[in-house]
């Protein structure tokens, strides 16, 4: 394998460097940053005072992670992940009453371990937070956001022109507005979970290539 890497570098030099540079270039986190702050498409955090009023405040799923348990316990428990953002921005549309209501989305991947989805964790993580459980609703178990968009419209259906503050990472609100708009639902995005830096081209530039 070496000495065919060493004849295609003695052939072809250029591409060789070419695709040096490439991967160079891919392993920056100014690269990273600018491809997340394209997903993002120019989103802001906003108020939630500021925000119109609906009838749900929607929150997707994916803020959490199975893993492994003490065998004293249970074998398996869910923790945060990288976008527990998600329920703090939901938690904050309530609290300041830009709707009557809270969804969940019970999100369950077919691997899952656990024998409840997502939604049923992340409301009792809101009931401890002091949010009634009458005004909370869970969706059935769905596994990705065209699920998501279906089951919560499944949910709304006998409201006209149902009108949802949506709350998901900021790189996933494009997709994830186009898929509820589809099903039939006014979408006011609440977008949280920003992962593009701030600071400018320099910052990026000084990180670790592995620290984005």
């Amino acid at each position: 394998m070496l000495g065919a890497a060493s004849a295609l570098l003695l052939r072809r030099p250029r591409l060789v460097w070419l695709a040096l540079a490439w991967l160079w270039l891919c392993s920056m986190p100014i690269t990273g940053n600018l491809l997340i702050r394209a997903a993002e498409q120019g989103a802001v955090r906003l108020p939630a005072e500021t925000v119109q009023q609906a009838q749900a405040v929607v929150v997707l799923s994916g803020m959490a992670r199975t893993v492994n348990a003490p065998p004293s316990s249970t074998p398996y428990v869910r923790e945060w992940g990288d976008a527990v953002d998600r329920l703090e921005g939901g938690l904050a549309l309530m609290r300041a009453k830009r709707a009557p209501r809270l969804i969940f989305t019970g999100g369950r991947v077919p691997w899952d371990v656990l024998p409840t989805t997502e939604g049923d964790w992340l409301m009792e993580h809101a009931r401890n937070r002091g949010l009634p459980a009458a005004a909370i609703s869970i969706t059935p178990p769905v596994q990705n956001t065209a699920e998501e968009a279906q089951a919560v419209a499944a949910m709304l259906k006998g409201s006209p022109s149902p009108h949802i503050l949506l709350v998901t990472s900021a790189f996933h609100m494009p997709r994830a507005k186009a898929l509820f708009e589809a099903q039939g639902l006014r979408v006011t995005p609440y977008p949280v979970d920003f992962r593009a830096r701030t600071g400018g081209v320099l910052r990026c530039m000084g990180s670790k290539p592995y620290d984005f």
